[in-house]
Parts: structure tokens; C-alpha cells; sequence
């Protein structure tokens, strides 16, 4: 489990096994042996790890739920709907509508095409920064 966190928490940071190892001044052959799964680091280098990339050493350990990381690659980054917003948030999709068409959503806006007839836009990377998913 602590390899695929580690790996995953590097590919967020966008941050190899040298630039890992110069970050926290662990040999690259540790850091290796930790990335293969072959080693599991003790707390004090967990700590170190986590600083280098900018989680809490929770993540790790599994003790707090602290940061999820989610990769996606830049073709699969679209426009969140309204319904998908309503279903992740909790709330009803008229209410995230009318958030967005009054300007109070922090992570979209809505334009007023004609009539009663609105577009939405949803930021994905907003929403999930909202939603406190951390990309």
C-alpha cells in the first residue's frame, strides 16, 4: 500500500525518484527500494517524504485520511455537469444552478443563453479543489 501512495503522490507532484531523493536527502537507492515496494520507510523518513511532496505523513500510514490523489490525464478533463456536481456535493441540482447563475459557486459560472435557457460551466479542477480532492 505505501508504494502505491508514494507513486501516486509523486506523479501529483510531478516529482521523480532523483528529485524525491535530492528534496529530502534520502539515497536514491532508498528511495528506490521504497517505490518497489521492496522497503517501507520508518516514521521520521515518512515525514520527510510527505514535507518533499506536500502531504501530511497520515496519508501514508492510512491513520488520517488526508489527501486523495486522483490523476487524470488532460483528455479526460471535461466540463462537470450539473447533475454530477449535485450527486458529488450532496445538493439538489437546482440549488447548484441557481449557485452558479447568481455567481456564488466558487468553481463554475452560468450564462444566460435566452429566456429561461442558462449554460452551465463547471470547472473540474475547481470543483474537486472545492470538494477538497486535491489534484
Amino acid at each position: 500500500m505505501f508504494k502505491k501512495k508514494l507513486k501516486d503522490a509523486m506523479i501529483e507532484a510531478d516529482m521523480n525518484q532523483i528529485q524525491l531523493s535530492k528534496a529530502t536527502g534520502i539515497s536514491p537507492s532508498l528511495i528506490s527500494y521504497y517505490c518497489s515496494g521492496a522497503y517501507i520507510p520508518n516514521n521520521g523518513y515518512i515525514k520527510r517524504i510527505a514535507n518533499a511532496l506536500k502531504c501530511k505523513p497520515g496519508y501514508f500510514t492510512e491513520i488520517i485520511p488526508v489527501k486523495k490523489v486522483v490523476t487524470v490525464s488532460k483528455a479526460e478533463i471535461k466540463n462537470i455537469s450539473i447533475t454530477e456536481a449535485a450527486e458529488r456535493t450532496g445538493k439538489s441540482k437546482e440549488f447548484i444552478s441557481a449557485s452558479l447563475q447568481s455567481g456564488i459557486a466558487p468553481f463554475g459560472f452560468a450564462v444566460k443563453i435566452s429566456g429561461d435557457k442558462w449554460s452551465y460551466h463547471i470547472s473540474p479542477k475547481k470543483f474537486n479543489e472545492y470538494m477538497g480532492v486535491i489534484r
